[in-house]
């Protein structure tokens, strides 16, 4: 996810600091998913590979939302970094629907049987 646009809109040098942060955090997601996905599920090829591979088990609604939602917002950010509204679409797209609630939804609810640290290394910590 680029954050690009979002970085175009920020009003003064303290917000482009903090959402430059943002940016690298995604690049490290995006790292950390694609050795989950070779090293753990031994997804074979490129990054791309592996991401066009993982993208077949998504639902129709993983890209309304990824696909529709966020690259509408992002467009619009982009056209007009200056527009409020679209600063706001696009944070409350990313931040709070992506990020507060699928993202954070999912590390704090794994099934039970993701429990076993040998099944996923670097996930999973041992109970001591």
């Amino acid at each position: 996810m680029s954050f690009s646009g979002l970085v175009l809109a920020a009003e003064d040098k303290h917000e482009e600091a903090f959402l430059i942060t943002q940016q690298v955090d995604e690049a490290r997601h995006a790292q950390h998913f694609n050795r989950l996905y070779e090293e753990v599920f031994h997804f074979d090829g490129s990054f791309e590979d592996r991401l066009q591979r993982a993208r077949r088990d998504l639902t129709a609604d993983y890209f309304t939302l990824f696909d529709g939602y966020l690259v509408d917002a992002h467009q619009a950010l982009l056209s007009d970094p200056s527009n409020i509204e679209a600063k706001v679409d696009f944070v409350t797209v990313y931040h709070m629907v992506i990020e507060g609630m699928l993202a954070l939804t999912g590390r704090t609810s794994r099934p039970p049987t993701w429990s076993g640290a040998e099944s996923w290394p670097g996930i999973c910590r041992r109970s001591t």
